[in-house]
Parts: structure tokens; C-alpha cells; sequence
């Protein structure tokens, strides 16, 4: 997962003040450990999972693995196993798509050349149908010797192909074994037409030559005849089987993708060196016990509104130009060519607080880039913008769970780390431990949200990357995910892109913006030259800037209360003496 900036100071010093909050109340940073009968801790996380929706917060499953001792033998067959079974399916669907890649080379190369056959025929009878309807002696003329080149062409082909077999032993009687008699027998051959007998033959040449060249020249009439149905056919034949083995191909892979999909869904801890090292040093003993981990992070957001007597939450959405959005104007020409949007006047809705893709949102981007290995485009801000924007016009709805967000740019989020241990004792008993390390509760804006979302795109679109890249659809280049036509795009811009530029995204912005920021900066340093401390100054956004007047009496607290709420939760449904059910968010 990615880091997070944190911030305003003291909060963390990566956010400026005015620029959003992201912040975790120290007393909202808690290690919970649950123990419990088999299925206990099961229903209880999915217990948490139902309840957050019911309470208006949208629910996010971050980060899984899973690891098995090979003592639990009976799980260890449904997991583990499945997962080694799922390969040895990928490996020979794999052999089968490459094994029907190369059928489709060969029956192309038949395609290719074929076509031309097939190309010089179909210009011949065009080249025939425009001299018939042609008057013009000078056009009519350039007409019928581009049919005799292409004539020729024909010719050319008859004598490598064809009557070059006709040799009997010890008899030669092809053209390119005869020509020692007669040195110029080939070329008057392709001066030739339709001359059936010697005599219409007017070239100045010996009568037995005539003779020769006429009954080649009957073979070829005939060849060419038997030759134009012949290939026209093939081709067809050709062509069906091409298409066929194209289509083969993509339901080969379309049908191997649930299974890969399935495969990479068990995450095997021991997968990454992280979890290899974390299962080494756990007092578990995978060799002489049998027991399974598995862990998972979840994340939940809602918007609140802060508790201020005379404040009124907006009810209707204001629109707004993409450039109010914060996109530039090469990512306002992106969106134009996705067909996101139709030109750079078109009015969105907007989100409570505008331009929404700010220095945050790109310096999360960046390091979900970094964290993720992949490329992440002006689209996917689209999109991660548009999907927290249908939350709030669209919640209730569409039958999402909970109540109606109010539209406000702050937000309490949850981060519950979860990692279920199942025991199998030697008496047979199974014991379940869930421990939640750390259940972490955050005062977050708007733009750390769309990071967050931004991650979750990310997470999607790598997932999808490593299916495609086991059937040759993605590739790494220079240790990122892209699509092999994008590979190719950058490799030869001018033969596989119809423009040979190269795109980036956000640099406009970005640098405008550390411009502003470095006004502000001067303008604070003069005031404080003074002994003036000036909040309004120091603020460089549209969030809530005073931290110790307003973001600690009014914002905070409801992530400590949040915190509470849902540890509250957790010792009630595993009955913790004393413990009490708390719903006041």
C-alpha cells in the first residue's frame, strides 16, 4: 500500500495548511486481539463489514494473502493445492493459445500470398472492364499496358513455378532449360498474349521457336485459367480459417482469464519476500503444527459535516469546466480524445470543494505509480473523480447501504488491518484469533479520498495488467506495466502512433502550482519577519486551516468517536464483559 501525506502540522508536515487534513487522533491508534471458537472471528468481520455500510461508509478490501502449514492438510488441499492445480490449467491453456499462434502465422503467410494472386486477377478484370469502356486511343493504350505488367507478373510466375517441372530426364523442355538454344525464348515469352499459332506470333524470330513459345504460351492460357478459380477458392478457404483461428484464439483467452484471475486471488504469503520473512519469524511452527493465517486491510469512508451552529451543507451540485477542475490543458485534450468529454466548455458536476485534482491528488498519483509499477492517466483522475461523485448524487438510489452522504469535503476514514489466525490442537479442537493491528481512524479531505480511490484503480488495472500480461497483452518496459501497443507506440512512434509525441500529464499544473506556493511562502516569511502571524497566509488551499481554533474542536473528534464506535462494535460481538453497543455516528 501506498503512503499517505499527513498533514497540517503538527499532524504531519507533508500537507500545508489549507490544502486538505489527514490526520490520526493519538487516541484513535489501537492493537485489538480477539480470540474465539472456529467461525467466530469469520462472522464477526463480515459482522463489520455489513455493519460500516449500514452506517453510510463505503467499504474497500485493500490488500489479502493467506498461508496454510502443509500440516493442515485438509485445508491445505482446498487452498494451497487448488492454487498448484489452477497453474498446471494456465500452463496448458498457455501452450494451447501459443500452439494456435503458430497455425495462424502459417495459414497468414498462405493468406499473404494468396491475396496477391487474388489482387493481380481482380485487376486484371478491372483493367479489361475499363479498356471496353474506354474511347480515348492514348488512355486506352496506358490502360492495356498496365494489364500486360501485371500479365507478365503472371508469366513470371508460371515459368518459376510451374514450367520450370516440366523437364523429362534427359529431356529438357522448360523454358529456363531451353534458353541455352534459344538465349531469348523467355523474354519473347513475356511479350506474348493470346497467340494460339505461330503465325500470330510477329516477333523476328525462327519458325520452331514459334512453334515452342505457342504451345507454352497455350499452357499458360490454360494454367491461368485453372489458376484464377483455383486461387480465388484457396483463398476463401484460407480466409475461414484464419478468421477461425483468430477467434479461437480470443475465446482461448478470454476463457483462461477467469482461471488466472482465480489463481492470482489466492495470494499465497510466502509470495513476497515480506511475508516470507513474517512467517519466519512467527513463534508458528509451520513444520510440527497445523494452522492457517490469513490477513486482509480494509478500508471505510463517509463525508461528515462538522457540528457548527450556522452552517448549511449544499443540496444541489454546482458544474464546472474542467479547468476548474484542475486538469490541464493537454489532460482536457486527453479526455476529449476518451470521449470522457465533448470539448473544454462542457460543465461537470462539481465535488464540495474545486479544482478537485490538486498538488495532493498528484503527488498521491505519483506514488501509487512508484508502489504499483504502472502508468495511471488522465482517465483514471477522471474516473476516480466521477466514482466519489456518483456516491453522492447516487447513493440511496441505487440501493447502496446507509444513509445519504451530506456534501461536505471532509471525511472520517477507517483503516482496520485484519489477520485471522485458525489453530488446530492436537486434540482436534480449532481455535480462531482475529487481530486487528492497528484499528487506525483518520480525518481526511476530499483530495486524500480521491488518492484512495485513485489507489483502488490502480490495484484494478495492475490485477487486469498481470491477467493480460500471462496471455501477452501487457508487458513491463523499464519496470512498469504498459500495453505491448504502447510498447510498441514508444518504440516506433512514426510506424505504429499516428503522432510520434509522447504524452505527459499534470506537469502544467504541477509547476503553476509550486509557483503559488512559493509566493505564499515569501509573503509568510515577511510577516513572521515581523512578529505577525497571519493564518491567512499560511493557508494555501481551500480547506480547513486553523488547527488548534477549529480542525481539533470540530473536526477530530468524530474519528475518535468513529474509533470508539467500531471498538465498541468488535468487544460487544465477541462479548467482552462490560462491553456495550455504541451507534452514534
Amino acid at each position: 500500500m501506498v503512503k499517505y501525506p499527513e498533514g497540517p502540522p503538527p499532524l504531519g508536515g507533508e500537507i500545508k495548511p489549507g490544502e486538505g487534513i489527514s490526520g490520526n487522533p493519538l487516541d484513535a491508534n489501537e492493537l485489538l486481539d480477539y480470540t474465539g471458537p472456529l467461525g467466530k472471528c469469520t462472522g464477526v468481520y463480515y459482522g463489520l463489514a455489513f455493519q460500516l455500510g449500514k452506517w453510510g461508509f463505503e467499504r474497500y478490501k485493500i490488500s489479502e494473502s493467506i498461508f496454510v502449514s502443509p500440516i493442515n492438510k485438509g485445508y491445505y488441499e482446498l487452498v494451497l493445492k487448488e492454487k498448484e492445480q489452477l497453474f498446471q490449467q494456465i500452463k496448458i491453456g498457455l501452450a494451447s493459445i501459443s500452439e494456435a499462434y503458430s497455425d495462424l502465422e502459417l495459414l497468414l503467410h498462405d493468406l499473404r500470398k494468396y491475396k496477391q494472386y487474388v489482387n493481380y486477377f481482380e485487376k486484371i478484370k478491372e483493367l479489361e472492364n475499363q479498356i471496353k469502356g474506354e474511347k480515348d486511343p492514348e488512355k486506352k493504350k496506358k490502360l492495356e499496358n498496365e494489364k500486360r505488367s501485371i500479365e507478365q507478373t503472371l508469366r513470371a510466375i508460371f515459368i518459376d513455378e510451374v514450367d520450370v517441372h516440366t523437364d523429362l530426364p534427359h529431356t529438357p523442355i522448360a523454358l529456363r532449360s531451353i534458353v541455352s538454344r534459344w538465349p531469348t525464348i523467355i523474354s519473347d515469352f513475356m511479350k506474348l498474349s493470346e497467340e494460339k499459332t505461330p503465325e500470330e506470333i510477329k516477333l523476328d524470330i525462327s519458325y520452331a521457336e514459334k512453334v515452342v513459345l505457342v504451345t507454352k504460351n497455350k499452357l499458360f492460357l490454360e494454367w491461368k485459367r485453372m489458376f484464377e478459380s483455383t486461387v480465388a477458392e484457396r483463398y476463401k478457404r484460407i480466409k475461414e480459417l484464419v478468421e477461425a483461428r483468430k477467434n479461437s484464439i480470443k475465446e482461448y483467452k478470454e476463457a483462461l482469464k477467469p482461471t488466472i484471475a482465480r489463481y492470482k486471488m489466492i495470494n499465497d504469503a510466502l509470495s513476497s519476500s515480506g511475508g516470507r520473512a513474517a512467517i519466519l519469524r512467527s513463534f508458528f511452527r509451520p513444520d510440527a503444527q497445523a494452522y492457517s493465517i490469513d490477513s486482509m486491510v480494509l478500508w471505510a469512508w463517509k463525508p461528515f459535516a462538522p457540528s457548527e451552529k450556522w452552517k448549511v451543507s449544499a443540496e444541489r451540485f454546482n458544474r464546472v469546466t474542467p479547468s476548474k477542475i484542475g486538469f490541464t490543458e493537454e489532460e482536457i485534450e486527453e479526455l476529449i480524445r476518451k470521449g470522457k468529454i465533448k470539448s473544454p466548455n462542457d460543465e461537470i458536476d462539481a465535488l464540495p470543494i474545486e479544482p478537485s485534482i490538486d498538488r495532493i491528488v498528484r503527488e498521491i498519483k505519483k506514488r501509487i505509480e512508484k508502489e504499483y509499477n504502472i502508468e495511471l492517466t488522465t482517465e483514471d483522475l477522471f474516473e476516480a473523480r466521477k466514482r466519489l461523485l456518483s456516491r453522492y448524487s447516487t447513493g440511496v438510489y441505487l440501493g447502496v447501504e446507509g444513509v445519504l452522504w451530506p456534501f461536505s469535503p471532509y471525511f472520517l476514514f477507517a483503516e482496520i488491518p485484519m489477520t485471522r489466525a485458525v489453530l488446530v490442537l492436537p486434540n482436534g479442537a480449532q481455535v480462531e484469533d482475529l487481530m486487528v493491528e492497528n484499528l487506525k481512524t483518520y480525518l481526511k479531505t476530499q483530495n486524500l479520498i480521491i488518492g484512495h480511490i485513485l489507489e483502488i484503480i490502480a490495484r484494478e488495472k495492475k490485477f487486469e495488467m498481470e491477467i493480460g500480461g500471462l496471455l501477452g497483452e501487457f508487458g513491463i518496459d523499464g519496470n512498469k506495466w504498459k500495453a505491448v501497443e504502447d510498447m510498441l507506440k514508444e518504440e516506433f512512434p512514426e510506424i505504429y502512433s499516428k503522432s510520434g509525441k509522447k504524452e505527459g500529464v499534470g506537469e502544467k499544473s504541477s509547476k503553476e502550482e509550486k509557483k503559488n506556493f512559493k509566493i505564499f511562502d515569501f509573503f509568510s516569511k515577511i510577516a513572521n519577519f515581523f512578529g505577525i502571524e497571519l493564518t491567512l497566509i499560511r493557508a494555501k488551499g481551500p480547506y480547513e486551516f486553523a488547527f488548534y481554533d477549529r480542525i481539533i474542536k470540530y473536526y477530530l473528534k468524530p474519528a475518535g468517536v468513529l474509533f470508539g464506535q467500531i471498538k465498541s462494535y468488535l468487544n460487544a460481538a465477541f462479548e467482552v464483559p462490560g462491553a456495550k453497543m455504541v451507534t452514534n455516528i
